[in-house]
């Protein structure tokens, strides 16, 4: 193992910047690199001073391999989305300097190919696995694993060496896909599309080199059926009652196909065979009929009443011919698919074969359900199908310009419609701490993030036994915002953490808040809030603002403080007594200064004669209210 070593931030940007420009050229070879490791470093990489020193530790990928029966390292199955990719030569710098853990285990390659199976040029993280058996030994399943740029030629080479095929015999040899008890031959000049989706979806592929000839395997092996279903299948389950499996993690899939098999007129429409005049084959929008048949055959097997589940194998391998994304055994979005299928049934049933030219019309000076109607009018010129009917339907939009005032309103079609998940509720704590002259009572109290301020007061005034004549005024923790009665708790929390003080004041009215600072301009004990009087003087501050302070506050003669004692005060319900912490801290003095500043104007100092009025403006209705700060000359 490589000692590990320091990488500058700015190397460490270069590195990634060479892989960024890097364009994907087949025989390339990438490595693997885990994303627990990999984020790390980029995380690093993403720090402003280039002249920084990245540390990490050596390279690891212990959380993405595992053994297989052969005791060797292989990636864990279905990790693509958790794996990070670096070009030989980046990979190269980064071994250089912060070494490998594990030689075996963590130098993982891939190589760059041209797909064939895939039409495009991509790293092949793992190979494609296909199950194969003999169709005349067909409880003997093999599965082998070949490159997705294979050719078909070679697949099949593949195929036949696993199976044994002697050479004479390949020629004539046929591929058998089965689905729900019938048997469909894979015709020679099956398109790459059609090869892909089928080997994606999991199904065996049986092979046979007897010499028959396809229609005669076909026939000797479905019987006599009717619509790709025995016809001698005796229904001994409650139709439409019928679970599907999953083919690797597609239940995505199943669940939007189970939405749509109940619904009522959709499924019997398909059951009763209703669609089969309507397919509509020449539509360049639609899947020549080939969605709209498999679909059909799965509704029809789901609600015969024959099976208690069934494998959607076809229906999945149309999917994935017409939609690429919706190959392979990954887990996908189940809206993403469910629009897919219900568009691809749409066009493949739009009764209109030779759509229309339609001109969009303005609204203005029309009546709106006249205008309504005829927007929906013009929208069946173009798509007129059975999910039309039973699917789609009509949202109105209205835009009104900002500079003219213009209103436009319109009508479009939907066919599914998007709506908000609230989020959960989460249960969180927050430290009351309620001020009052004999005994301050602290407590934890247990809400949700949803709860407001006026419900955290009705338990303050519930538990606490407040008068409904006094008003409870909240604070934040060393702040000096009264805390709005529609507020969420939640948000109202402060970087010093989710602490509130309660204040319970006499009467109502306009408020003041009173701040009491040290020489050196910091807070000394908690800002507390006051009535505001007719006449506001320093004497007023003296006679009424003081006495509290020391109340709150300040040690008494003896060397106490309300803050002292430990409340008994034991709220119920969710809330939880703890001890108070908060330390006496203060000597009786008076301050040295009194100042007034109001929101948005410079602080003012009172006047020198007590009893002289300091102005103040109207009182404001909510918001930030004037404040007192009394500076104290002393520690």
């Amino acid at each position: 193992m490589t000692s590990p070593k320091k990488l500058k931030v700015q190397d460490a940007k270069q590195l990634l910047e060479m892989d960024r420009v890097l364009r994907l050229h087949e025989g390339q070879i990438w490595y693997v690199i885990s994303n627990t490791w990999w984020k790390e470093f980029l995380s690093n990489a993403e720090l402003a001073d280039g002249d920084a020193v990245i540390e990490m530790p050596p390279i690891s990928n212990k959380d993405v391999v595992e053994k297989n029966s052969e005791d060797q390292y292989v990636l864990k199955p279905n990790l693509s989305g958790s794996l990070g990719f670096v070009s030989d030569a980046v990979f190269a710098n980064l071994r250089s300097v912060f070494g490998i853990e594990d030689e075996e285990r963590d130098v993982i390659s891939r190589k760059v190919v041209k797909g064939m199976l895939r039409d495009e040029t991509f790293i092949e993280v793992y190979p494609l696995q296909i199950k194969i058996a003999n169709y005349n030994n067909k409880e003997v399943v093999f599965t082998i694993e070949v490159s997705q740029a294979a050719t078909i030629d070679k697949i099949r080479e593949i195929v036949f060496d696993q199976l044994k095929i002697e050479e004479q015999y390949r020629n004539g040899a046929h591929f058998l896909i089965e689905e729900k008890g019938r048997y469909d031959c894979l015709p020679d000049t099956v398109s790459y599309a059609k090869l892909s989706a089928i080997l994606h979806s999991g199904a065996i592929v049986y092979v046979d080199a007897s010499g028959a000839t396809s229609e005669e395997l076909v026939a000797a092996q479905n019987g006599t059926t009717r619509g790709g279903r025995f016809s001698e299948r005796v229904a001994s389950y409650q139709k439409g009652l019928c679970g599907l499996q999953n083919l690797g993690n597609t239940c995505f899939m199943n669940s939007a196909i189970q939405c749509l098999s109940n619904v009522p007129e959709l499924t019997e429409y398909f059951i009763n065979d209703e669609y089969y005049d309507e397919i509509n084959t020449t539509n360049p929008l639609g899947t020549h009929g080939r969605l709209v048949k498999a679909y059909a055959e799965l509704l029809k097997d789901m609600w015969s009443g024959c099976s208690s589940s069934v494998r959607p194998c076809h229906l999945k391998c149309v999917i994935g011919e017409f939609a690429p994304r919706f190959n392979g055994y990954a887990q996908q979005d189940s809206q993403e698919l469910t629009a897919f299928l219900l568009d691809g049934l749409h066009e493949d049933l739009n009764r209109i074969k030779n759509k229309p030219y339609v001109e969009e019309k303005e609204m203005e000076g029309r009546d709106e359900a006249q205008a309504a109607r005829e927007a929906w009018q013009d929208y069946k010129k173009r798509n007129d199908s059975i999910i039309v009917d039973l699917l789609h339907g009509q949202l109105k939009s209205t835009l009104t310009c900002n500079v003219c005032s213009k209103i436009s309103i319109k009508f479009d079609p939907f066919c599914y419609l998007s709506l908000p998940i609230p989020a959960k509720e989460r249960q969180v704590k927050s430290t009351i701490n309620f001020v009052r002259k004999d005994k301050w009572a602290k407590f934890l109290l247990t809400h949700t993030n949803k709860t407001t301020i006026l419900q955290l007061k009705d338990v303050l005034r519930q538990h606490l036994k407040i008068p409904p004549q006094m008003e409870i005024v909240l604070l934040t923790y060393f702040s000096s915002d009264i805390l709005e009665d529609d507020k969420l708790v939640g948000t109202s929390y402060n970087n010093i953490g989710k602490q509130f003080y309660a204040y319970a004041l006499d009467g109502c009215g306009p408020l003041l808040l009173v701040e009491n600072r040290k020489p050196n301009s910091s807070l000394l004990g908690n800002v507390f809030p006051v009535r505001r009087p007719e006449k506001l003087t320093k004497q007023f501050v003296f006679d009424s603002i003081l006495p509290l302070c020391r109340d709150y506050f300040w040690r008494t003669d003896a060397g106490t403080s309300a803050m002292d004692t430990n409340v008994k005060d034991s709220p119920k319900q969710g809330e939880e007594p703890i001890e108070d912490g908060i330390k006496p801290q203060y000597s009786q003095v008076n301050p040295d200064e009194i100042a007034l500043q109001e929101p948005n104007l410079m602080l003012q100092e009172f006047p020198d004669d007590p009893d002289e009025e300091m102005p103040l403006s109207l009182p404001y209705d909510g918001g930030p209210v004037p404040k007192i700060y009394a500076h104290m000359g002393r520690e």
